[in-house]
């Protein structure tokens, strides 16, 4: 058993709770302390109590890194409801599954523009509430004279959405218990407590965000929203760690990159970053890489993670001072989930042998919310590994990997055309048939362009027009208004048809690479 089932203490907004007794002025999010924090979350209560939320219901959000995320998270979760939350800018990656059940509110900043960036002209937008210090602290349940809800650790927490296979975005959603659990793990494994700064890097919509937001405030330590203008500028982004004194920051391998790159060019004139932890996933994390960041940080721990959303995490490892010749392994099963490797007839795969990688947890979703075909469907189910008494709940990941001798897991590539790019899950087959959908696409592929490390570095879509007129910056805009920002490719390339071998396949070897 978990050993925060039943613990009420175990739910995240307690966790907030009681540091803001103990520790009230100690700072929560940038310069909101656990105080403030913990009121404000009892106000934003009392404001979704008066908007009719209930428990169970989903409420969108569309912000940013910051206190009012933050904010509102804790209080979705305190009222009992599911948070959904959608990118800022979105301009179509979520309203093909959210047109068909959508969230009754949408929870923006104040000073968010009105024109809808939604699933529809009708989105409901309410701005957060500010923070009223006049007010005193206190619940707003009680307040609203409606019972606190039981707590229900299977009950379901947040929503969030990975790129689909049929070119609809999969809706993933996970229970507290799945979260709480990773959570309390990370908080563990991490050493995390105070005054530990956790850097937000990841974008609100992603759960990577979720778990660097919950761990932190769990841990009692301070989440450090990274400003827009930093976020991606690996120069500025080691000055702002050295300055602001951040001890774990939580990236994708590519983006590493440039941090080593910004790194040997002379970006440490402040000092060098004081992190006590590194944490890369979403992507392969290549030797020479790996190798290269110890060297320029070798007080920190660097640490390999991965897994799915559909999972959240799996496996992780913390990678030895030994140098790695080619990518480093992912790892062991964090505990808590089991992973097997197996192939076509789902028998365990040998060591040194590929198959397909499957992860079993007691607390899996049963299956996507909403957008699956029926291969995603299939993916959840029951697996029955040798000498286990019954089946075991399990995900089929799509990832190839094996077994080493040593016990650490090797991740191979992918069964299918999925790809990953900065750490963003993409199916080509999603933004093909959005390309498709303009009256002069005839057809069109996407392929990803990789570096020398074998990071995917941008994506490229050849587009089949036949004699109909089409250009480039076309297709650019019709995709604009049909994919999230993070799906979009870097090049078109427009041809009168795409190059096909005897079987009828697109010839990928023949399409020109373009300059980029």
């Amino acid at each position: 058993m978990s050993e925060t089932a039943g613990m009420r203490s175990a739910f995240i907004p307690e966790h907030v709770r009681a540091h803001a007794a103990t520790r009230p002025d100690a700072p929560a999010v940038g310069d909101l302390t656990y105080g403030r924090l913990d009121a404000w979350t009892d106000q934003v209560v009392g404001t979704l109590l008066d908007w009719g939320v209930r428990p169970g219901d989903r409420v969108a959000t569309r912000l940013g890194v910051g206190p009012e995320f933050v904010v509102v998270f804790l209080a979705l979760m305190r009222a009992g409801a599911v948070t959904v939350p959608l990118a800022v800018s979105s301009t179509g990656w979520d309203r093909e599954v959210l047109t068909d059940s959508p969230p009754g509110i949408v929870v923006v900043s104040a000073d968010c523009p009105s024109v809808s960036t939604g699933w529809a002209a009708s989105e409901d937008r309410r701005p957060v509430p500010p923070f009223d210090p006049s007010r005193p602290a206190q619940n707003a349940l009680r307040d609203n004279l409606i019972r606190q809800p039981e707590f229900d650790l299977d009950a379901p927490c947040y929503t969030v959405f990975t790129s689909g296979s049929s070119g609809r975005p999969k809706a993933v959603t996970q229970s507290h218990r799945a979260f709480i659990d990773l959570v309390c793990w990370m908080v563990r494994e991490f050493r995390l407590a105070p005054p530990m700064k956790w850097a937000q890097w990841a974008s609100t919509h992603y759960d990577a965000s979720l778990c660097e937001i919950a761990a932190t405030l769990v841990a009692g330590g301070t989440v450090v929203p990274l400003p827009d203008e930093v976020k991606y500028d690996a120069r500025l982004i080691v000055k702002f760690l050295a300055e602001e004194d951040v001890h774990v920051l939580q990236t994708v391998p590519s983006f590493a990159r440039e941090i080593v790159h910004a790194l040997d060019n002379g970006s440490a004139s402040s000092g060098l970053p004081p992190l006590s932890c590194l944490l890369l996933t979403g992507e392969p994390l290549p030797g020479n890489l790996a190798a290269a960041l110890r060297a320029h940080l070798p007080a920190t721990r660097l640490i390999n993670l991965y897994g799915p959303t559909e999972t959240i995490l799996a496996t992780w490892m913390e990678v030895p001072e030994a140098r790695w010749s080619e990518t480093v392994p992912v790892g062991r099963a964090i505990p808590g989930y089991r992973v097997f490797v197996v192939n076509g007839d789902d028998r365990l795969c040998d060591n040194g042998s590929v198959g397909e990688i499957v992860i079993c947890a007691p607390s899996l979703p049963d299956g996507y919310t909403a957008g699956a075909d029926a291969d995603g469907a299939a993916r959840f189910g029951p697996f029955s590994p040798p000498g286990a008494a019954e089946s075991l709940r399990c995900y089929r990941t799509g990832d190839l990997g094996r077994w080493r001798t040593d016990g650490l897991l090797e991740w191979c590539g992918r069964a299918d055309r999925q790809i990953k790019l900065r750490g963003t899950r993409v199916e080509p087959a999603e933004i093909e048939s959005a390309a498709i959908e303009h009256p002069a696409v005839i057809d069109c592929v996407v392929v990803g362009i990789a570096g020398t490390d074998g990071l995917v570095d941008f994506l490229v879509a050849y587009v089949a027009a036949g004699v109909n007129s089409l250009s480039a910056e076309d297709i650019r805009e019709h995709l604009r208004r049909r994919l999230d920002a993070d799906l979009m490719p870097s090049e078109f390339v427009v041809l009168p048809a795409l190059p096909r071998n005897s079987g009828g396949k697109v010839d990928l070897a023949r399409l020109q690479r373009p300059v980029h």
